[in-house]
């Protein structure tokens, strides 16, 4: 039964469960299509077994094909081409956007293990098997953007200059339109995916999160206005692209302050600290 099993996340996916289980442990399992790859619907199928008998766990996906790495990961050792399917050209060059060679990724191996990699491992059906599953989650992984001048940003940047994933800036907004273009998937269930999801899921940890996830009386004013038929996301893999902001989205209120004001951003400081 093992060796019929691909060197995926799907058995390091069955070990948490377990481990998790034995000492009752909420277990929150980040980006199932990237780490399952083409086991997705075996790892969807896990979580919800686990979730019939009690145990508390949630799986979590992003809407990209593509993932943020760098050099030196484990999984992209010599070898990888066989582990995740895939050639050095699904390799790109975070910086620059240019694709590895074999002769290329070996050097840099030596020359500089830690670069900043994108890896193009995914299909479409694995992302759709999850954002269909009833119970998921959307996580944006969103990571430092890299800027000529270094990898932080400041209110002086002007959008597009950030080079890196594409979802630190289009996840939320390209979530709402695929659900625009599925009618398999509805408006509300991927609005849940994004908000009462994963608040109810760490509320009980992070007391602060019980107000917030949802619309009601007495709950923090974060709030996203959006325009149903028209939001879309604007960051592409494309150098340049990277980083530009989500368009159909004219409000914006974080904790009360209003950060987005008729679609222009007002470079404020609203948000607050979440700690359990």
């Amino acid at each position: 039964y093992l060796a019929q099993i691909p060197p995926s996340g799907y058995l390091g996916m069955e070990e948490m469960l377990h481990v998790a289980n034995q000492h009752d442990i909420p277990l929150y399992l980040f980006h199932i299509p990237s780490n399952c790859l083409g086991l997705t619907k075996q790892c969807l199928d896990l979580i919800d077994a686990a979730r019939e008998k009690g145990q508390k766990v949630v799986g979590e996906f992003y809407p990209y094909q593509y993932a943020g790495t760098y050099v030196d990961a484990d999984y992209l050792k010599p070898g990888y081409q066989d582990r995740l399917g895939i050639e050095a050209k699904d390799v790109i060059v975070t910086s620059t956007g240019e694709p590895l060679t074999d002769e290329k990724f070996d050097e840099l191996r030596t020359s500089n293990p830690r670069m900043d990699l994108l890896m193009y491992t995914m299909k479409e059906e694995y992302i759709m098997e999850a954002f269909r599953r009833p119970g998921t989650v959307v996580g944006s992984d969103a990571m430092p953007y890299i800027f000529k001048d270094g990898m932080t940003g400041d209110w002086d940047k002007p959008f597009g200059a950030g080079n890196g994933h594409a979802r630190g800036a289009g996840t939320h907004a390209r979530i709402l339109r695929m659900a625009r273009e599925n009618d398999d998937i509805s408006l509300m269930d991927a609005i849940a995916k994004m908000t009462i999801g994963p608040a109810s899921f760490i509320e009980d940890y992070a007391p602060q999160m019980r107000i917030r996830g949802r619309l009601r009386e007495g709950a923090a004013a974060d709030i996203t206005i959006f325009n149903p038929k028209t939001v879309t996301d604007n960051a592409t893999a494309k150098i340049g692209e990277n980083s530009l902001p989500s368009t159909g989205i004219p409000y914006v209120i974080v904790n009360g302050v209003v950060v987005v004001d008729d679609s222009k951003v007002q470079r404020v400081n609203a948000g607050v600290a979440i700690r359990n």
